[in-house]
């Protein structure tokens, strides 16, 4: 447990070339959401489960996020550092990044350079680490969103009005998938 956390932490450093004070900032104006489902299947089957399912999904529901495409690669597909666009109903944009892909191991990505009316939000990473520490063939999977903003107040808007429904909806992805791999 104490490899995956570290693991987990090591994705979101900040810059060593940062003072203090622009590191306190920052953390003010990101929000993390965390989330932890255990499933019974082999490890390589349920990373390529998770891998290939796209969990952007859980903002499709909320009022003020337009609606959105983008093209979902296959596995194999992927490496770190490729990027792709993601199209906005309403003619705006943003950009999707693999930003690290261990096998069986880890995965986590970020959405950046968002041109729209979410112009508060800087980027969104997340994280999904993979365990296999648990007895019977069970595996832990984890996941955290981290929201960083540019403004304290748009952050502290997302504490109030949003936070819960995207807890919900990622809560409700983690259980579909986990119901995916049942065999």
């Amino acid at each position: 447990m104490r490899r995956f956390q570290k693991l987990l932490n090591n994705c979101f450093l900040f810059k060593s070339g940062q003072s203090r004070e622009k590191q306190k900032i920052k953390i003010l104006q990101t929000r993390t959401i965390k989330a932890t489902i255990v499933v019974k299947a082999p490890l390589p089957m349920v990373f390529t489960t998770f891998f290939k399912f796209d969990f952007l999904q859980i903002f499709n529901e909320l009022w003020f996020v337009p609606n959105f495409k983008y093209l979902i690669l296959a596995q194999h597909d992927f490496r770190p550092g490729q990027q792709h666009t993601i199209y906005f109903d309403n003619g705006a944009t943003a950009l999707v990044r693999l930003k690290t892909f261990l096998p069986e191991l880890c995965f986590s990505s970020e959405v950046y350079n968002f041109v729209c009316h979410l112009s508060g939000l800087q980027s969104i990473e997340y994280v999904f680490c993979f365990s296999e520490d648990l007895p019977d063939d069970h595996r832990r999977v984890a996941c955290e969103y981290h929201f960083k903003f540019r403004w304290r107040l748009r952050a502290f808007l997302f504490e109030i009005f949003v936070r819960g429904t995207i807890e919900k909806n990622l809560e409700k992805a983690l259980e579909q998938r986990a119901k995916a791999l049942r065999y």
